[in-house]
């Protein structure tokens, strides 16, 4: 299973990532320590700035976890990993579970450092009202994560059953008809509500409703990893009788 992993993580080049995202983590944390946010106009620049760079920065890595989830399949269709797997002494369902088992991991080390980045701009964030908006963001981040490993999930069955090509067919059309939607509200919706978008109200909602998400953080993960674990049963159960991968 350790095999299954490394070579996952090979094939995303881990190594790569792993200096990108760490260089990044200090590089904002010595700039945030350096130049702080404070009073006037140039502290304020320099707290929307962190906050910025934050805010993209987890929007980033939600986008990699898919993009990996795919890469991993794509890169054992390249190299016919899926049929190699099957000569060794493994059990039935390693392959399979070692796909899961990558992107759990992946999802978890991604939401720990967007803690972390939240954490170090928090620390030196001058505007108070800067500060109660990540502290907000920060609460939302787990729910969010797990969205994404909900996604793993949906994707997942249909990657190492179909492969990647035909199973992309599928997510294509649904991107495109999400697309379409978005689309047809910029050239007919009501742009005005766009207008109204307070930062503030958000805070609001947030601190108003403390408990809720106290309950949605502590009940989310289970029912995640639940549905991420019954995903995992069926891809097993689909791929029982399969000699060959496809």
């Amino acid at each position: 299973m350790a095999g299954l992993l490394y070579k996952d993580f090979v094939g995303i080049k881990g190594r790569y990532q792993v200096i990108v995202f760490s260089v990044l983590t200090l590089l904002f944390l010595v700039l945030r320590l350096l130049l702080p946010g404070n009073a006037g106009e140039w502290g304020e620049f320099l707290d929307y700035g962190g906050m910025t760079f934050v805010l993209t920065i987890v929007v980033i890595s939600m986008m990699f976890i898919s993009r990996f989830t795919s890469s991993i399949i794509e890169n054992d269709e390249q190299h016919n990993a899926m049929q190699f797997t099957k000569t060794l002494p493994l059990e039935k369902n390693s392959y399979i579970a070692s796909k899961y088992i990558f992107i759990g991991i992946l999802t978890y080390v991604f939401y720990s450092l967007s803690c972390v980045w939240a954490v170090i701009y928090i620390s030196v964030c001058y505007k108070e009202a800067m500060s109660d908006w990540m502290r907000a963001v920060m609460s939302i981040l787990l729910p969010l994560y797990g969205m994404m490993l909900i996604l793993a999930a949906i994707e997942l069955p249909f990657f190492i059953t179909f492969g990647l090509k035909r199973a992309g067919i599928v997510k294509n059309a649904i991107m495109e008809l999400l697309l379409f939607f978005v689309v047809g509200f910029v050239l007919f919706g009501d742009l005005d509500v766009l207008n109204n978008i307070d930062l503030g109200l958000f805070v609001h909602w947030v601190e108003t409703h403390t408990l809720m998400l106290l309950v949605l953080n502590v009940t989310q993960p289970l029912t995640v990893l639940l549905f991420y674990y019954l995903s995992y049963r069926l891809t097993c159960r689909i791929n029982k009788d399969r000699e060959v991968f496809t």
